[in-house]
């Protein structure tokens, strides 16, 4: 095998330690669930912000590691701070993006896992 080359322990190794770094990168307490779940009843993990909720189900079966997975964007952005208009087209002018940013202006992605 050349040098160039990766062998199959190597690949297992190197994916495994990305799968333990995006665990422990994911792995950040939040002290506040996503907003949306308080809005879906249908959802089992609409308890974690309103325990009074009840379940519309008799039963729940969730795969592990794939069913408590939650996401969530959250932005103060708008339309008219990330595009610039030109005659009838719109334009992603990085420039334009950066100097509409303030001290008010948040970005936010979530990634939750619930153990």
């Amino acid at each position: 095998m050349t040098d160039n080359k990766l062998n199959f322990s190597e690949i297992i190794k190197r994916s495994l330690f990305i799968v333990v770094m995006l665990m422990v990168i994911s792995s950040v307490s939040y002290g506040q669930a996503d907003r949306a779940l308080y809005y879906l009843p249908i959802l089992p993990n609409a308890r974690t912000v309103n325990p009074a909720i009840v379940p519309q189900y008799n039963l729940y079966v969730g795969i592990p590691f794939l069913s408590s997975v939650n996401t969530g964007f959250e932005n103060t952005f708008q339309h008219e701070d990330i595009f610039q208009k030109r005659g009838d087209s719109l334009y992603l002018d990085r420039e334009y993006l950066l100097g509409n940013l303030d001290d008010q202006t948040v970005g936010n992605i979530n990634l939750m896992e619930e153990l």
